[in-house]
């Protein structure tokens, strides 16, 4: 077998590193200038793609009203965070752990089907970029959480992304979600609202026909909560009280039953 020559090989790492230099400069450039951006502009930013969001898929939702994250009850927020970014107050926006796993998945099945993305790699995707799954799209991601990161709070982020996350057909944040499925107001939830809410990620409307149309909790869906009841309970976020309490919380009772059925005029569904 014949050698390649050296100085070919040299060549060719040299000509990947132009190219490598060329895209990298193409994606800083291409990229959202979050530095130039208050964060009042941020959120008006946020609000406007919620809208977008709506308008693109049919939807009819009310004016968006911004929470802080004060008024969202800490149990909430907790919910949220371990079901799905558990490292979020200690990674810096990227886990390139969740990425390799991600990656080993996509590789069974032949295509681009997770992202690995964090809380805060989701709310760049849905405030400042597009939701095209490709490989440009999530290296102009990448580059943006990191700007973000270190022009906003982790506090800012989550108060963002539990604003704008999608909990429904048409639902979007945490006080919309309240009054959609608990005719509540944000102040009145509990933690066990909070893994209701949690069960309608990643995909929303999938989730929505499956668990509260069908008002049913899969045995899968059982073991999410669980984990995160776990993880809070080990991280002593909770008591061994406030577990039970919402491990065998009845969604669906008289009581806790949403007005949902009420919103499916005005969401078209």
């Amino acid at each position: 077998m014949a050698k390649i020559p050296r100085i070919r090989i040299a060549a060719t790492f040299l000509i990947l590193f132009f190219l490598g230099g060329v895209a990298t400069i193409a994606i800083v450039k291409t990229s959202p200038k979050l530095s130039r951006m208050t964060y009042p502009q941020i959120q008006k930013q946020a609000i406007r793609r919620v809208k977008e969001d709506a308008r693109k898929k049919k939807f009819k939702i009310p004016q968006p009203v911004w929470v802080t994250l004060a008024e969202i009850p800490v149990s909430i927020q907790r919910a949220i965070v371990f079901s799905e970014d558990g490292g979020f107050y200690h990674h810096y926006g990227v886990s390139f752990e969740a990425i390799w796993e991600a990656a080993k998945k996509n590789y069974r099945l032949k295509k681009y089907a997770y992202g690995g993305s964090t809380i805060s790699q989701q709310v760049v995707k849905n405030v400042f970029l597009s939701k095209r799954k490709t490989i440009l799209r999530k290296l102009k991601e990448l580059w943006t959480t990191f700007q973000m990161e270190r022009k906003l709070s982790k506090d800012q982020i989550l108060e963002i992304y539990l604003n704008v996350a999608e909990l429904g057909p048409g639902v979007y944040g945490v006080r919309q979600a309240a009054q959609f499925y608990f005719k509540k107001n944000i102040s009145q939830l509990e933690l066990a609202h909070g893994l209701y809410f949690a069960l309608m990620l990643p995909s929303p409307r999938k989730n929505y026909l499956s668990v509260h149309q069908n008002q049913e909790i899969s045995k899968y869906k059982k073991r999410k909560i669980r984990r995160i009841l776990d993880d809070l309970l080990h991280m002593r976020k909770i008591t061994q009280e406030e577990y039970n309490q919402a491990l065998n919380f009845d969604y669906f009772s008289t009581e806790e039953k949403s007005w949902a059925d009420q919103w499916k005029d005005l969401l078209d569904l």
